[in-house]
């Protein structure tokens, strides 16, 4: 989520489903970036394994807002454990490989494990 948008859904100007759009985004724009970064490199194995990963986090994006009975969203923070699950195998594997790239994918892996449990609660009652 960006800032601007934070400084929205505060002042009421953003719905909470769209500030979750925007945080699944977040998570696709992070792994888009360092997709692009493998496949400069001729890496293009590895940047397949990421540009399924984006595929599937714009899917969860797609239908949060149309599904969001509690049952939908159950399935769809499952979905986003199993993308947390990649990206964090992902970013182990770097840290005692390639310790560099692994700083790429840290700030990813932590927006998608928090969004695990911000879509299984998105109908909670904020208290």
């Amino acid at each position: 989520m960006t800032h601007d948008d934070y400084l929205a859904l505060k002042r009421g100007k953003f719905a909470p489903i769209h500030a979750m759009e925007s945080m699944i985004t977040t998570v696709g724009a992070g792994v888009y970036t360092y997709m692009v970064m493998l496949s400069n490199l001729g890496r293009d194995q590895e940047a397949g394994f990421f540009g399924d990963i984006r595929e599937r986090a714009f899917a969860i994006r797609s239908k949060i807002g149309a599904d969001t009975t509690q049952e939908g969203l159950n399935e769809l923070s499952n979905e986003m454990m199993s993308i947390y699950r990649d990206l964090n195998t992902a970013y182990i594997y770097l840290q005692a490989h390639k310790p560099e790239e692994a700083t790429i994918l840290q700030s990813v892996t932590n927006t998608a494990c928090g969004l695990v449990y911000d879509i299984k609660h998105f109908r909670d009652e904020v208290r």
